[in-house]
Parts: C-alpha cells; structure tokens; sequence
C-alpha cells in the first residue's frame, strides 16, 4: 500500500505541477500579446513590462492554485480511469478513500505554497513604497495659507528633494516668505529633519535673506506627502491579522471586513482539499461509458463555478451584507457537501 500510495502522489504532483506550469505560460502568452504595441517600442517599456508581470504573477498564481488542484484531481483519476488502475487499486483493497489521502498529502504542500504566496512572496514584489521616484504626482500644496512645491518624492527614504514653502496673507494679497530646502526628511514616526536652508522673507517692505544647515520641525508642521500605508489585509499573514484585528476591537473601530479576510485565510487554506474531495469521485462518475471529456469539462465548469461564487460572496461579506464567517466559508461548505454526494454514489 506504502507504494502505492507513492505512486498516486507522484501521479497528481506531475498532472498538478504541469497544468500550473501550462496556466502560467498561458495567462503569460495572453499578456505579451495584450501589449505587443508597448511591448517592442523601446527597451524601457519592455522593462516596465516584465516589471509590472513579475509584480502580478503572485495575483495570478492566487487565483490558480484552486483550479490546478481540481484539474489536477481530475485528470490524475482519468487516466487511472482509463488504464483501469482504479480496478486494480480496488482489488488490492484500496478504496476511494484510501485513494484520496495520498492526494491530500500533496495538497498540503500546494496548499503551503499558496498561503505562502498570498501572505510572503505579494508583499515582497508588491511593496508598499516603491524604491523608484514617484514621478507625474500632484507636486503643488496648498494648505494654512502656505503653497508647498516638491521636486521629487523618494517614499522608500522618507526624502523630498528641492523642496520650497511659500508663505501669503490675504487683505491685501503678498508674500511674506519663501523657504527653499534641498533635502526634506521624515522618519517614519520622527520629526521632520530641513537641510539646505535658504530663507528669504519680506520685512517692512525689505526682502531678508538668511542661510541655515539643518532645522527640525515635529512630525504635525510639515505635510506628510507619504503618509505610512498599512498593507493590503488580504496580503497580511494570519497572525499579523490577528493582531490586527485585536489592536482595533481595543480602540473601538470597525474590524469586519478584517475579519472577513481572517476568515477567508482559513476558508483559503481549506479550498484545495475540498476540490479533491469534489473533483475525486466526479471523475470517476461515468469512466465505464468513456465520458472522461464530459466529465473534465463538468470540473472545469465546477472549478469556475466555486471561484466566481467564492468571490462574490466575499465581496457580499465585505460590504457588510453577510457575516463574516456565511461570506467565506458557505462555497466551501456547499462543495463539500456535494463531495460527499458524489462519494456516495455508486460507481
């Protein structure tokens, strides 16, 4: 049985890594040929190209690891199916059962992998503050009777570069001074450190002029152009989350849609084992009067009909319609139901 069980893990790890690998290059190919106009005008938007598919390829691979594991199922008991191994098995005395557990065992590893991807590898290519200059921003600020200019904003060093503050009063309209800064710099939670100083400002009539090396101003005098971004809750890893959510419930604020996402890792974690409980006994519902292709277009079609339906009913959950624990966990709830179902039915 040890054996044996080898061999149908081995069998569904090679039809699961191979339709992963065929999605990927798919959705890939789609992409490329999506944007060949931008693609091959220049050697800097093929790099912006690459960039933006690196950066997407953990969204991509999120919404694939459900549906490889339910094809993979799928096409692992059709060719078993068609070899009549599935006989043999059963004459050895291995069940449905005892042939759904070595599956499991690998569908912990992927199911690993994707929790892994959503929660570590996203954030890593996605982070919140791009190491890159943010160019083509709202640069001019008016706020206290004050104009702010920024030359250029570096969020991952918390820097302005070739900053300037001009000073105005109203009845009758004039400047009254104008602050030019080289280097502008806030520590996340510190205060803002001036460098470069130069200060010009309107004294009965007279322009004054005055140079300083550093000046530092608290956190609440200067406007935050890069206020710190907490990152996406879909992204957070599950005891983050957590923390999360007990950080607001002591302050008082809404966690709902917090919760939803603590949910939704669970319900997540679960989605891959499930599929095999649903797609195992589907694929070998009609193998006797060689429906195998109406069977995997019946799981292709199951496989969109959970993503579509999980999603809809986590948007629901998010805005407040359904409970946190109905909006992600019924699609689960209801294929494994249906699982069962099919388990039962005689083949």
């Amino acid at each position: 049985m040890h054996i044996l069980s080898k061999y149908i893990a081995r069998t569904f790890f090679s039809y699961w890594f191979f339709t992963m690998v065929a999605l990927v290059t798919f959705v890939i190919i789609a992409n490329v040929l999506g944007n060949l106009d931008n693609i091959f005008t220049g050697w800097n938007r093929f790099l912006v190209f690459l960039s933006d598919l690196l950066r997407s390829l953990p969204g991509i691979l999120d919404i694939l690891f459900p549906m490889t594991v339910l094809l993979a199922t799928v096409f692992t008991f059709t060719s078993f199916s068609r070899t009549s191994e599935l006989v043999a098995m059963r004459s050895a005395g291995l069940g449905p059962i005892g042939q759904i557990i070595p599956i499991l065992a690998v569908t912990t590893i992927i199911s690993a992998m994707d929790y892994a991807n959503q929660n570590y590898l996203f954030p890593v290519l996605n982070p919140i503050r791009d190491a890159q200059p943010i160019r083509g921003r709202t640069q001019w600020l008016a706020k206290d009777n004050k104009f702010y200019y920024f030359g250029e904003i570096l969020p991952n060093s918390a820097t302005i570069l070739s900053a300037r503050v001009i000073d105005w009063r109203d009845s009758p309209f004039a400047l009254t001074r104008i602050d030019n800064y080289e280097h502008v710099i806030h520590p996340e939670g510190g205060n803002w450190v001036l460098r470069g100083i130069t200060r010009r400002e309107l004294r009965e009539n007279l322009w004054s002029l005055q140079h300083e090396t550093e000046f530092v101003l608290p956190p609440d005098a200067f406007p935050d152009v890069f206020p710190f971004e907490e990152p996406d809750a879909h992204y957070m890893p599950f005891f983050d989350l957590s923390r999360k959510i007990r950080q607001l419930q002591s302050t008082g604020l809404p966690v709902e849609v917090y919760k939803v996402e603590w949910y939704q890792k669970l319900a997540a974690l679960f989605a891959p084992f499930i599929l095999v409980w649903f797609g195992a006994p589907l694929s070998q519902a009609h193998h006797r009067k060689g429906k195998a292709s109406g069977d995997l277009m019946i799981s292709i079609l199951g496989g969109l009909v959970f993503m579509i339906t999980t999603e809809i009913m986590f948007t629901l959950g998010k805005g407040g319609f359904l409970s946190p624990l109905l909006a992600t966990w019924s699609v689960n709830t209801a294929f494994l139901a249906l699982g069962a179902l099919l388990m039962l039915r005689p083949r």
